[in-house]
């Protein structure tokens, strides 16, 4: 049976003694001084120079130099992998060693000899086995008898050697299992989880058998027991098992346990990191296996560097830099960077980038400021400030980040270029812009653009990704992004975004705003070719999804060249938007698209909901390949919008067109309008003069009712405001005319007895209700999108005003996730007395409920403790997050702030497949629904708790998804 050693050597040290030597003494095997628990928490970056030998003899060779290369990248890939989320990074620059019995590459030398001695590995005198500047791992092939064996063994704790020997019982080398992080922890100080030694009293010289243990019982016990760690429990063995549940989770999934499953092991626990932090930071013996910075000014830059500190005055880079894997650049409170040179990682790697602290700045200036092979660029915390004039980030995991509480507003992107080609050497999605909390930051003449081909790992980049960040972005460009905008709110904090004037080519979603409400997407071009570099199912310009009270969708251009087999291309899908404040998509134009516009999940009906207005359609249907039939506006299976689909909000005035043109569509081919949910037909209000604006061309409207109207008034804007913002009355004003309006109205109603003046009545109540709700919405809008500073305290009490379900769920959310408890609960529990939900919003606030209470314990942490739930919050999360309803589109949005990207499923029964394949030649009854696809059978038995699903014999495998009441 293989053998396996995954020790440091087991004698421990004394605690207050100064025995330090190059090599251990004996009996003293671990380096002092030996420091013990609490630890401070040291956040910084370490870089860490390693070297790798693989060794063979004449009788014995096992590996050549371009497997050593290859096999030494990936052990240092899986380091960096590891270790980099804790501010440890490795590198190797040259592994050097020159003499005539090794042969080197970049990363790795192999080494003939003859000594078979492990401990010639740790005592020979040959500079080849003694870095003084690094971590040496040596890799063997070292037999005994007649069998290979496998081992790690780490020399000491901490140790500048390692050795990793043979191949593991699952047939990898050791140099590729996690047993390389296992020694590597303890060349930085870590012990394992299972020792069981008191240390405290252990003098260096002693006998390492005598019982010398004699702790201080006023001592905190775990800071000088076992592995000298608090957060790893005490094991009465160490042979842990992956499936063992009788162990502690954290002893199965640690780096530092005895663990013959090579995928169990994830991780290191937060006072392991920051034991091997103190470490690296204070103790001699691992000093010199770090790349040191220097602090400006009085230092002096060399490329490459280590870490860069900026204490004080300005400081200009004008000549290319390189840094160290893992090295960042600091700008202290009152100094200031301007980069106007290309600074990238050495190595082949990549370095930290540049952090902004609290009142420092930095500028990246001009076509010759360049960062690049950063994991961010540009970090800014709070109280910093940053601008791009012009510069370029390129290549970088994240191009710029601005944390909560940063200057955002006195920061700017101008002209910068934020891109990703195949040159970049992260693993992760990139993103060009991360927004958490800040300001409106002024977005302009900036390009976000992924120039790989095809699919990379991770996922296509992201352009922008704002959470619970302000932000104005205009005349800006997108290019072959997974989301060229993703925006989310859970607070009223930071406003919200607007994007005006931009253009999207070629991403997958061009803007997507969840959570979200009082945002501006305006004046956009989004287009679509008919081949993608990675497309999904659907293309959808704009995706809109969750409870969204009040926003302004108006004025863009969605078009493709041609149409597409393999996805659809969708101008906008609404996802369960709820009933908002007057929501409409209006006045945009759509050029061959398959689906103009789709709606999926609650979106409103009755009284408030989505409307679609004065919108262009326009179609070549020369382009059109053979079965397929393009829908102007479609609502899915389960899905919603208001049901009167028309304009007007006097309420002393008749019901307006909706004024939508159709695409035209020849006969018998395409819909104008396909509501696939018959329970909730829709009343469309159309010019009867305008033929264009009749939903019967083409195939047919499918759940719909055209309603014309007869010598309509003005309906459509004709022309644009000549002087902005041509309101006669202020916005407040206006909505407290209408809402008097709308009380009077209200109060009026129950004295009116007659069947036919009550239904007149309930319209004009309706038009009112409609007109308060715009008004309201466009007071927000505006408190939103304040650029000198938003105020909270003021969105608050007009959503009160507004006196809707939305405008309250959103006060309540805000609350909630600002850690106000007591504030939510008041809201949150007045919602079912002071508005009569529909079953669908009863069905709702339940799931809210349930969600709410899930989340409560970490609610007075606010934003920063939502974003790092832990993995039991966010595996209940998951469960909800495939729910087409508020509490799904909510726990998708926490759950992409904790790195877990998930969207839920609203595709509805209408999938492009069935949409191709059912028949064109006549179109559906006026208010139906057309049947599903033949072929599938069910069989419900509610007495009995039985459904049964019978297929047909072609299809191989079926997935069923169940929903209960509650949409769960």
């Amino acid at each position: 049976m293989p053998l396996l050693f995954l020790a440091w050597a087991a004698v421990p040290g004394q605690v207050r003694g100064q025995c330090f030597a190059e090599e251990p003494a004996t009996n003293c095997n671990l380096h002092h001084p030996i420091f013990y628990a609490p630890y401070e928490d040291e956040r910084q970056n370490f870089q860490i120079k390693v070297k790798m030998y693989y060794v063979v003899s004449d009788n014995n060779m096992w590996i050549d130099l371009p497997e050593a290369e290859a096999r030494a990248e990936s052990a240092l890939h899986a380091l960096n992998a590891a270790f980099n989320p804790h501010g440890i990074h490795f590198y190797v620059c040259n592994a050097g060693c020159d003499t005539s019995t090794s042969e080197c590459g970049k990363y790795a030398c192999v080494i003939k000899t003859e000594l078979r001695d492990a401990n010639y590995i740790q005592s020979a005198s040959d500079t080849c086995f003694k870095s003084l500047d690094g971590i040496d791992i040596y890799v063997t092939n070292w037999w005994v008898g007649t069998n290979s064996y496998f081992s790690g063994y780490a020399f000491s704790s901490p140790s500048k050697y390692m050795r990793l020997n043979g191949r593991h019982t699952g047939g990898l080398w050791m140099d590729q299992t996690y047993y390389l992080l296992h020694e590597m922890g303890h060349c930085l100080g870590l012990l394992h989880p299972h020792e069981n030694n008191c240390n405290c009293q252990i003098d260096c010289g002693l006998d390492p058998g005598a019982d010398t243990c004699n702790c201080d019982p006023e001592a905190e016990p775990c800071g000088y027991q076992g592995d000298l760690v608090c957060d790893t429990p005490e094991s009465s063995h160490n042979d842990f098992s992956c499936e063992d549940t009788l162990t502690p989770l954290v002893l199965r999934q640690n780096y530092m346990s005895y663990l013959d499953d090579l995928d169990c092991p994830t991780g290191f626990t937060p006072e392991q990191v920051k034991r091997m932090h103190v470490y690296l930071k204070g103790h001699p013996y691992l000093q010199p296996v770090q790349a040191k910075g220097v602090e400006l000014p009085g230092g002096t830059l060399s490329s490459p560097s280590g870490n860069i500190v900026i204490a004080t005055g300005t400081q200009v880079i004008d000549s290319p830099l390189e840094m160290l894997p893992g090295a960042t650049i600091t700008v202290r409170s009152g100094a200031a960077l301007e980069i106007k040179a290309a600074i990238s990682g050495a190595c082949g790697q990549m370095w930290g980038g540049v952090v902004v602290e609290d009142g420092a700045a930095a500028k990246l200036a001009g076509t010759g400021g360049r960062i690049e092979d950063a994991a961010c660029g540009i970090r800014v915390l709070s109280g910093g400030r940053a601008e791009a004039l012009g510069g370029r980030l390129r290549n970088n995991t994240v191009g710029m980040a601005f944390e909560a509480g940063a200057a955002a507003g006195a920061s700017r992107l101008l002209g910068a270029e934020i891109a990703v080609d195949d040159g970049y050497r992260g693993s992760g999605q990139p993103t060009g812009l991360r927004l958490h909390g800040g300001g409106s930051l002024p977005i302009l003449f900036t390009a976000f653009k992924d120039e790989r081909a095809g699919c990379p790992p991770g996922g296509r980049a992201l352009g922008i990704y704002s959470a619970d960040g302000g932000f104005r972005c205009t005349y800006s460009s997108f290019s072959a992004l997974e989301h060229g905008i993703l925006a989310s709110y859970l607070t009223l904090s930071s406003g919200s975004f607007q994007a005006r004037f931009n253009t999207f080519a070629d991403c997958a979603v061009g803007i997507a705003a969840s959570a979200g409400s009082s945002y501006v997407i305006a004046d956009n071009s989004f287009t679509a070719s008919s081949s993608l570099p990675c497309p999904p199912q659907e293309v959808a310009a704009i995706r809109l999804s969750g409870a969204a009270s009040g926003f302004r969708l108006r004025k863009n251009t969605f078009s493709q060249d041609g149409f597409s087999s393999g996805y659809a291309f969708i101008g906008t899908h609404s996802l369960g938007l709820g009933a908002g404040l007057g929501n409409a998509i209006a006045e945009n134009t759509y050029i061959n698209l398959q689906v103009g516009n789709r709606a999926s999940g609650n979106n409103g009906y009755d009284g408030d909901g989505l409307r679609y207005l004065c919108n262009e359609h326009l179609l070549d249907a020369s382009l059109l390949p053979p079965g397929l039939a393009p829908i102007d506006c479609e609502v899915s299976d389960m899905g919603s919008i208001k049901r009167q689909q028309g304009q007007g909000v006097d309420p002393n005035a008749p019901d307006l067109p909706a004024g939508n043109r159709f695409s035209g569509f020849p006969a018998t081919i395409g819909h104008p309008i396909y509501n696939w949910n018959a329970s909730q037909p829709l009343d469309y209000y159309y010019d009867a003069a305008n033929s264009r604006q009749d939903p019967s061309q083409g195939a047919g409207s499918v759940g719909v009712f055209g309603i014309p109207i007869e010598d309509a008034e003005a309906y459509c804007p004709s022309a644009p405001c000549p002087h902005p913002p041509c309101q006669e009355l202020p916005q407040e004003d206006v909505f407290l005319l209408r809402r008097q309006q709308h009380d009077s109205l209200a109060a009026a109603l129950p004295g009116i007895s007659d069947q036919s003046e009550r239904e007149q009545a309930e319209l004009a109540l309706g038009r009112a209700r409609l007109g308060m709700g715009e008004a309201a919405s466009a007071v927000l809008l505006r408190y939103a999108l304040d650029t000198t500073e938003v105020q909270a305290d003021s969105l608050l009490r007009w959503l009160e005003l507004a006196e809707t379900y939305g405008a309250d769920y959103r006060r309540a959310r805000h609350h909630f996730f600002s850690g106000q408890l007591a504030a939510f609960d008041s809201v949150w529990q007045a919602l079912p007395a002071r508005f009569s939900l529909d079953p669908l919003e009863q069905a709702e606030r339940q799931g809210l409920d349930e969600l709410f209470a899930l989340l409560r314990p970490y609610a007075p942490g606010g934003l920063a403790q939502m974003a790092a739930l832990p993995l039991s919050a966010q595996d209940s999360l998951k469960a909800w997050a495939g729910v087409c309803s508020e509490p799904g589109f909510l726990a998708a949005v926490l759950l992409r702030r904790n790195g877990y990207p998930l969207e839920p499923d609203c595709q509805g029964l209408p999938a492009a497949a069935r949409r191709q394949d059912e028949p064109a030649a006549a179109p559906a009854p006026q208010g139906r629904v057309a049947a599903p696809a033949a072929g599938l059978r069910v069989f419900p038995n509610p007495s009995a708790g039985h459904l049964a699903i019978e297929l047909p014999e072609s299809f191989e495998a079926a997935a069923a998804r169940l929903y209960s009441l509650h949409g769960r």
